[in-house]
């Protein structure tokens, strides 16, 4: 039997949960060229959800006082599967930064091998089609602020986002002050955990 996930009880800290949102019904065999990928890439943002959360998963998500998602799909539907309904947030703010992808090319690769490239080329400065690299820092450094102002009101918040965008936000946090006491991973359901004293402002 799994054990179950428990926030450590401490002095009171405010707790932000930054969780990935569960495995989309997606089929990502598929060899592609550039031309398909806005397409490819709609689907997968209006794909329905392939798993269920794990019982950590669960057990952690039932212990934040305020829920918030991102505006995309995958986002909503995993806070539903793991049995939340009251979201005090829901922001584009918190979606998932887009790959960029280029406009014309006859390459066709597997999804996955054009998620790889693509993601690494946005990271060294490639941006067409989607938002920038620094673009999306920004958006992080700003959604952070919204999860800190609800932490200080509720005490602890559960963030359903994505795998990047979690990363960027993460990163925010720890320059910001917040404490990580457990580090994202990068699998469907997988959460990072960061505290601050009450006293933040």
């Amino acid at each position: 039997m799994t054990a179950e996930f428990r926030l450590p009880a401490t002095q009171p800290r405010m707790k932000i949960v930054l969780m990935r949102h569960g495995k989309p019904d997606f089929d990502f065999s598929r060899r592609i060229n550039a031309v398909d990928f806005a397409r490819i890439a709609h689907e997968y943002d209006i794909a329905r959800l392939a798993d269920t959360p794990p019982a950590a998963a669960i057990s952690i998500a039932r212990q934040c006082q305020a829920i918030v998602c991102s505006d995309l799909i995958r986002s909503a539907l995993s806070a539903q599967a793991l049995g939340l309904e009251d979201i005090a947030l829901t922001s584009p703010l918190f979606r998932e930064s887009p790959l960029p992808y280029p406009d014309s090319g006859a390459v066709r690769l597997s999804l996955t091998a054009w998620a790889v490239l693509l993601r690494i080329s946005w990271l060294l400065g490639y941006s067409r089609n989607a938002e920038s690299f620094q673009a999306a820092r920004q958006r992080a450094q700003k959604a952070t602020h919204h999860l800190a102002g609800l932490a200080a009101e509720h005490g602890s918040v559960l963030l359903v986002g994505h795998g990047v965008m979690n990363r960027l936000l993460a990163k925010a946090l720890r320059k910001q002050g917040w404490q990580e006491t457990q580090a994202p991973g990068s699998k469907h359901w997988s959460f990072g955990v960061y505290e601050y004293p009450a006293g933040y402002r």
